[in-house]
């Protein structure tokens, strides 16, 4: 079964996003994330690709404010396959992300692909450090308690699926309008 992600991208690397993971960096180590995003639909089942960007092709969205706080890691002291130790942020689920989520889930609703969780379940989030020289768990304890956010306009909207190897293939980068 095939796992397909429907996810936003900033124009470029946002300066909120740059500010907070350099400085982050400067206490932890680790490589900035080269392109941050927020998934906001987890999908599997078999469907070309075709179909799904033909579907999601027709969406009209604005572009869509992001705000995360809060700092965590998913694998707290073991390392992700591709981006080994790794440092998220919580992003906030918004009314404008959940509105983009349902659109996108009725969008490819009769393709054979289903929703992975629900919106409930989706935990939003941002992918900040790669490759820390450290657990997780222990650069979060090196960190000062700063009220770490960052906010930045979404204005891609990409869907892409996962190959075996850990790798993902893009199949559509959709723009946002502007408001």
């Amino acid at each position: 079964m095939d796992s397909w992600y429907v996810m936003l991208f900033p124009g470029g690397v946002p300066e909120s996003f740059r500010a907070t993971a350099s400085l982050l960096q400067q206490y932890v180590g680790g490589s900035l994330v080269a392109r941050p995003h927020v998934t906001i639909a987890y999908l599997e089942g078999n469907a070309s690709p075709e179909i799904l960007v033909e579907r999601l092709e027709a969406l009209s969205s604005p572009v869509v404010p992001i705000h995360g706080r809060g700092l965590f890691s998913f694998w707290p002291d073991s390392q992700h396959e591709l981006f080994g130790y790794t440092l998220f942020m919580h992003v906030e689920k918004t009314a404008a992300l959940e509105r983009l989520h349902s659109m996108a889930i009725r969008a490819i609703g009769g393709t054979g692909i289903r929703p992975a969780r629900s919106w409930e379940d989706t935990n939003l989030h941002v992918r900040l450090l790669d490759h820390l020289p450290m657990s997780p768990s222990r650069a979060l304890l090196k960190l000062p308690e700063d009220g770490w956010a960052i906010s930045f306009p979404a204005t891609r909207l990409v869907l892409s699926q996962s190959a075996e190897d850990g790798s993902y293939t893009e199949w559509l980068d959709l723009p946002l309008r502007a408001h």
